[in-house]
């Protein structure tokens, strides 16, 4: 059975991911698993920072003291770990009547999820991390987990709302097509209005492109506002459709050569989404 992955952790977005995980698992019918994963280094980064500089006579006991204070650290790590899934089990069963598994590992996240994916439809993470150092800066295991991962991935601004109306950001590439196709086979969205936007040059191939696009989200039962854009910045374009429009969820294809891909993933490095109070629905 395919399943939504959460990725939870202890930072301020862990609640985005808690409500949008629950809310896929009841608009999929899937079950829905909570992951934490500590990095693997908290159980040696002592002995690998500190014994080599340790003199003889003293080796032994601080050596010693190390073992005890890594022994702590882990067990402050499960307790954590534990009151944190906790709250995650709690907030999702609250919104969705359903109980989640749960799932702790020690590693790196991106590995982790990547080992993870094979039985996963969706996997929602925060734009930040716990860890990040700069506000409003994305956190590195994002686009560690997006570059890792070739499954959909939900990424979670610090406040959500309920997704009544979003908007897919259309180039007729193979992957905002497979984003496409996500959205007219699966039932994530159904019930909420969709706004499909191309933002480029109006020649007849993009407007048949567009034509074509809105006519498959019609057949599959969607209620569509198609528009095709002309606008200098592909970046503006759209952050100001999603705010004239009041969009609760960005669907989009990662990665590749166009303009429009090139806003998530190129010279701007996930600007559009550093910048957004709306989650992303991603596609690889």
């Amino acid at each position: 059975m395919t399943t939504i992955l959460a990725c939870i952790d202890g930072s301020a977005h862990m609640p985005s991911v808690c409500k949008l995980s629950a809310w896929a698992a009841k608009q999929t019918g899937k079950k829905a698993i909570l992951l934490h994963v500590v990095p693997a280094h908290a159980d040696h980064a002592s002995h690998d920072d500190l014994s080599g500089q340790i003199g003889l006579g003293a080796k032994t006991d601080l050596m010693d003291t190390l073992v005890q204070l890594d022994a702590e650290r882990a067990k402050l790590d499960q307790k954590k770990g534990q009151l944190m899934f906790e709250q995650a089990s709690a907030l999702f069963t609250e919104l969705h009547r359903e109980t989640p598994d749960i799932v702790h590992r020690r590693g790196t996240l991106a590995d982790t999820v990547a080992e993870l994916e094979t039985d996963v439809e969706l996997i929602v993470i925060g734009k930040r991390g716990e860890t990040a150092t700069k506000s409003g800066h994305l956190g590195s295991n994002l686009e560690r987990v997006t570059r890792a991962v070739s499954k959909p991935l939900l990424i979670a601004t610090k406040s959500t709302k309920p997704v009544d109306q979003f908007l897919i950001a259309y180039d007729n590439s193979a992957n905002s097509n497979k984003a496409l196709a996500y959205v007219c086979k699966n039932k994530l969205l159904q019930g909420a209005t969709c706004h499909l936007l191309t933002v480029a040059t109006e020649t007849e191939a993009a407007k048949t492109a567009l034509s074509n696009a809105k006519a498959k989200l019609i057949t599959a039962g969607f209620d569509v506002t198609a528009t095709l854009k002309n606008a200098h910045s592909i970046d503006d374009a759209v952050s100001s459709y999603i705010a004239d429009n009041n969009i609760n969820l960005l669907v989009m294809g990662a990665y590749g050569h166009s303009a429009i891909r090139r806003m998530i993933f190129g010279s701007t490095t996930m600007a559009q989404i550093e910048r957004s109070k709306t989650p992303v629905l991603l596609f690889r």
